[in-house]
């Protein structure tokens, strides 16, 4: 299938990138013999297939309305030829508030004649939103308050099952200057009947901040004012080439989220290995991440931490390439600069990986030894790629941004740096959620974050939370520690690298006062399974035989852990006493509702 073959390229593509920055045939610090080989390219063949069948597999429909009548402009009403009994209507709305509509107005008449009026307020858009009726009506009419407001379509549920509005089952009608007169089914209210849902779940609609990131994708390639302006526009951008080519359907819009999930193992793969040199910890450590519920569950959404986390491992990486030479590898450098910059075009968070990556560089330009003039030209060169290419790439991201009040180009882009960090440094600050935590509850998987329930009825549930494998983050906190007690009894150089990273994202939390939420340390996480790598290759090095049965029972659990927790991390419904006995294994887990 494409994402497959697109996932399975793309993987080849960074893995060439690799070998081409290390020059693996030179004799160096980092390559006294081959690194990788023909196994290599086996394994990661290998992840980017399983990964890519765990990802896609289930994303979302690929069947969305795609014509859309603007209710505020055009009320639409519906005339049933008869009383039919409606248990709901399926409404599917595209654009809210920000085009000046707060309300969906219903208004429909009962078998009596009565008149009932209905305001809907808290729909999401690009979702399907069941409103109740549970009556037999003769006549709705939809329409909203404000300049503009386009549903897609409109559906009728019955207990039977779902009723298709066509010409046998009544008639449509429009609002005219001269009052409602008739019309065909051909407008967009009524002309894609086939895309109404049996029910509305994550897998037909938007869910959490979907709603954000994926529908500005979608107003990036119209043109519009963009909704979601807190964020740099890259990861948006990103969104809006799956909807490209697929559509503004769920999966289109998580289909770019999914790839870059599997680019993500394919890249931990390859990091694990440059730094173990060995086959089987590297392996570990791509079924680690590949199997960590966080990282399955931002894979799987419409959100923008997935490309975060993929450029920053890829910073650190080329970085590590560049700086484990007797002489500095420029060509890595400049790709270790390149990724910073589209990693802080995502999040400005990613800013705190410089913290360490810069203490890094500053003490390579002060090596003892070294000639002034080799001083200043890695100076110079890192000043280069560090500071102008990441601001080129930051300000060619705001190509296709618009501001909510019509600007572009540099204006709009310095408009929106002020916003932005308004919002983080000042308005956001007072904010309460029920999900924030403090940082350092996240290593120890405190207070997962309930994202949607996946299915509810009678006898099952199933919900999407976000929160980390147990297996994986808490012997992650078991290897952040030995790791630290590497780098201080053993002058570690790889331990002390990998915790740099690893701090650097998580401590400066410790100053943020707006809300902060457990999926703020996915980009932890990949230090912390690069770590537990490390702590394998030290504990390879006493007892090899020890080593390959901690790393198969470690990877066995994780696998087996992540098959337990499917119901609270895909949805797969089960009877609620499931979860309430297996799976909330702390009091804090709330992981259905």
């Amino acid at each position: 299938m494409i994402f497959i073959l697109c996932a399975v390229l793309l993987a080849v593509f960074l893995l060439v990138a690799v070998l081409a920055a290390i020059k693996s045939r030179e004799k160096s610090a980092l390559c006294k013999k081959y690194i990788f080989g023909y196994a290599d390219f086996a394994i990661i063949t290998a992840l980017v297939l399983m990964c890519s069948a765990m990802l896609f597999s289930g994303l979302g429909s690929r069947l969305s309305p795609e014509n859309t009548t603007d209710v505020a402009k055009t009320p639409v009403a519906f005339a049933f030829y008869e009383p039919t009994y409606v248990e709901g209507l399926m409404i599917y709305p595209v654009s809210n508030k920000i085009n000046g509509v707060d309300k969906l107005m219903i208004s429909y008449t009962d078998e009596a004649g009565r008149e009932l009026h209905k305001t809907v307020t808290d729909y999401n858009v690009y979702s399907w939103y069941v409103l109740d009726v549970s009556q037999k009506i003769s006549r709705l009419v939809i329409y909203a308050e404000g300049n503009r407001l386009e549903i897609g379509e409109l559906g009728f549920l019955t207990e039977q099952g779902r009723l298709t509005a066509d010409a046998s089952l009544g008639a449509v009608f429009l609002k005219t200057d001269n009052g409602f007169e008739r019309s065909d089914f051909e407008i967009g209210i009524f002309d894609e009947q086939e895309t109404i849902p049996d029910r509305a779940d994550y897998t037909n609609g938007m869910y959490f901040d979907e709603i954000f990131h994926s529908r500005t994708a979608k107003e990036y390639i119209d043109g519009e004012s963009a909704y979601e302006w807190t964020h740099p526009p890259l990861g948006k951008i990103l969104i809006s080439e799956g909807i490209r080519l697929f559509g503004m359907n769920p999966f289109g819009w998580r289909f770019m989220s999914a790839l870059f999930g599997v680019l993500t193992v394919a890249a931990m793969y390859l990091f694990a290995k440059l730094v173990t040199k060995n086959t089987l910890i590297s392996a570990s450590a791509g079924l680690l991440l590949a199997f960590d519920f966080m990282h399955q569950v931002q894979s799987r959404i419409g959100t923008v931490d997935v490309f975060l986390v993929f450029f920053v491992l890829l910073m650190y990486m080329f970085l590590y390439i560049a700086l484990s030479r007797e002489k500095v590898g420029y060509l890595s450098l400049l790709l270790s600069g390149i990724s910073f910059g589209l990693a802080f075009s995502v999040k400005w968070s990613a800013i705190y990986a410089t913290i360490g990556a810069g203490i890094f560089l500053v003490m390579r330009i002060l090596k003892k030894g070294e000639q002034m003039r080799e001083r200043i030209k890695l100076f110079g060169f890192c000043a280069w790629v560090f500071v102008l290419i990441p601001i080129c790439i930051y300000v060619l991201s705001y190509i296709p941004f618009v501001s909510s009040d019509g600007k572009t180009g540099l204006a709009a882009i310095l408009e929106n740096q002020m916003n932005i960090l308004s919002h983080h440094g000042g308005s956001a600050v007072g904010m309460v959620h029920e999900y924030s935590s403090k940082w350092y509850t996240w290593a120890f998987n405190i207070k997962p974050v309930f994202y949607c329930s996946a299915w509810t009825d009678a006898q099952t549930v199933g919900a999407i939370s976000t929160f980390g494998n147990p297996i994986v983050w808490w012997l992650g906190i078991v290897a952040v520690l030995s790791n630290t007690v590497l780098a201080i009894a053993k002058k570690d150089k790889k331990a002390v690298f990998l915790l740099a990273g690893y701090f650097s994202l998580m401590l400066p939390w410790m100053l943020i006062a707006r809300p902060a939420f457990i999926y703020h340390y996915y980009p932890c996480t990949v230090f912390m399974i690069l770590l537990t790598a490390n702590m394998f290759l030290h504990i390879t090095e006493r007892s090899k035989k020890l080593s390959y049965v901690a790393i198969g029972l470690v990877t066995a659990l994780a696998v087996c852990v992540f098959v337990m927790f499917l119901p609270v991390i895909r949805g797969t419904p089960v009877n609620s006493e499931y979860i309430d006995s297996f799976l909330r294994w702390l009091p804090t887990w709330n992981l259905y509702v």
